[in-house]
């Protein structure tokens, strides 16, 4: 078995084992005892990396050191999607490779040689090459760290050496593409400020899409930067005054911060705008947000985009004071559904 030839290689060569939790970057212990690692990131649906994916021990237990090391010293972010990048690129197709536990030594390395070469070419086919990025990391570090387990030095220079190009999104946006670019101010736009203003909706999913909708057209912000944000975050400067003067105090996620609460940035946020986050902080207030902490029940900061039936990432976590916080794609999908609810078509796109 892989397991046993594994456990002597590391004690061979005296590589430390891993440990039965890691502390993130973040501050965060994450318990890394099983197979599933529940990571402290409530910005999405599930945070959780299933090592037991990967059927090789050899490349499981590499890919476990790899993500420790991602998790400590760079992010939980960078963890989380390194696995992710590194299985749906690579390690998604390892019974095609036959990368079976039974497989090691030289076959493994020719067998992960071919997997990796297959991928570079179907990735430059489809001019994907770019999500290749941290999967190409993953292998450099496996080959200069553990190149026993199956990882090939040589074939690493030669990956070190490959130009991989930026992800098309920010092409898009710069080359103002019409499909994958911003929107268009005088023909797009419009058309959602029109139906803000006609939208009499009262439930509570009309105006959570209504606020994702006024503080993506007054921000420009990525959906991930309104998962942070708190009731109390929306401020009237002017609260005797007979026009309001509102700011709203964003977590700035790609700081590197520890946390994205721990610098945030005030903006000036339009009348027009601020009242639909308005009209979604007065419902909120009504809405408990009770959690379980060690069998005392506490209420915690009510976020300005409550999810009601709890965020099970940050459930499974441990991260009571993210419960109710929604995900990034939570936030997309209440500006996807306020453009169908209004049949908002674009004249340029169709």
């Amino acid at each position: 078995m892989n397991v046993e030839v594994l456990n002597e290689l590391v004690e061979k060569n005296e590589w430390a084992q891993l440990p039965s939790q890691v502390i993130t970057r973040e501050g965060v212990a994450v318990d890394t005892t099983t197979d599933t690692w529940n990571l402290h990131y409530p910005i999405v649906a599930d945070a959780s990396i299933v090592f037991s994916k990967i059927t090789n021990d050899m490349l499981r237990w590499c890919t476990k050191k790899y993500v420790y090391e991602r998790l400590q010293f760079t992010s939980t972010h960078a963890g989380l999607m390194a696995f992710h990048d590194v299985w749906r690129e690579f390690l998604r197709v390892q019974d095609e490779y036959q990368l079976s536990n039974q497989v090691r030594g030289e076959v493994l390395k020719e067998a992960l040689i071919r997997l990796v070469e297959d991928s570079i070419s179907h990735a430059r086919s489809d001019h994907r090459l770019w999500a290749l990025y941290r999967p190409v990391q993953w292998y450099l570090w496996c080959a200069e760290n553990y190149s026993e387990l199956g990882f090939c030095p040589a074939f690493a220079l030669e990956l070190d050496g490959m130009v991989v190009p930026g992800n098309p999104k920010g092409e898009a946006v710069r080359a103002e593409d019409k499909d994958q670019g911003p929107l268009h101010s005088t023909l797009e736009l419009p058309l959602l400020i029109k139906a803000l203003r006609e939208d009499k909706g009262h439930k509570l999913a009309h105006l959570q899409q209504k606020a994702a909708v006024a503080l993506s057209i007054a921000l420009g912000r990525n959906p991930a930067n309104l998962t942070y944000l708190k009731i109390s975050d929306v401020v009237n400067l002017t609260p005797d005054g007979q026009d309001p003067c509102y700011v709203i105090k964003m977590p700035r996620i790609k700081k590197r911060h520890l946390n994205p609460r721990d610098s945030l940035l005030e903006e000036y946020l339009d009348p027009e705008f601020a009242r639909y986050v308005c009209e979604l902080v007065e419902v909120n207030k009504s809405i408990p947000t009770l959690v379980n902490d060690q069998g005392r029940v506490i209420e915690i900061e009510k976020p300005l985009f409550i999810k009601v039936r709890m965020n099970n990432g940050a459930v499974a976590s441990g991260s009571i004071y993210d419960a109710f916080n929604m995900t990034s794609e939570g936030i997309s999908q209440l500006i996807q559904s306020f453009v169908r609810r209004h049949n908002i078509v674009s004249p340029l796109t169709g």
